[in-house]
């Protein structure tokens, strides 16, 4: 609890509430400090994500690889591995849009 000094003809609040409202602006500073480091960060992480993983240009890949197979194969063989790229670029497409979206909301 604080106290009361006489000082020069004026008695002043020493402690307590003063302490208080010291401590409260410290912490909501502080807060301020972390929500603004960790934007910074987040936006550095969201512009690394879109850098370092163009999921664009496998469905892509994965379609020049299915007419090389279709060019070049023939029989069951050909439908296996063309199904099975038709597979992958279904899936690389879900995922292109599955990480775009999560990088929309991020």
């Amino acid at each position: 609890m604080g106290t009361f000094n006489e000082s020069s003809n004026a008695r002043v609040y020493t402690g307590g509430l003063a302490v208080d409202i010291e401590k409260t602006a410290q912490k909501i500073a502080l807060k301020k400090e972390l929500a603004a480091e960790l934007e910074v960060k987040k936006e550095f992480f969201r512009l690394y994500l879109e850098h370092s993983f163009p999921l664009t240009s496998l469905g892509t890949y994965h379609q020049l690889l299915s007419n090389n197979i279709e060019n070049n194969f023939d029989g069951q063989a050909k439908e296996a591995l063309t199904n099975r790229f038709q597979e992958n670029i279904r899936e690389a497409h879900y995922l292109h849009y599955l990480f775009t979206s999560f990088l929309r909301h991020f």
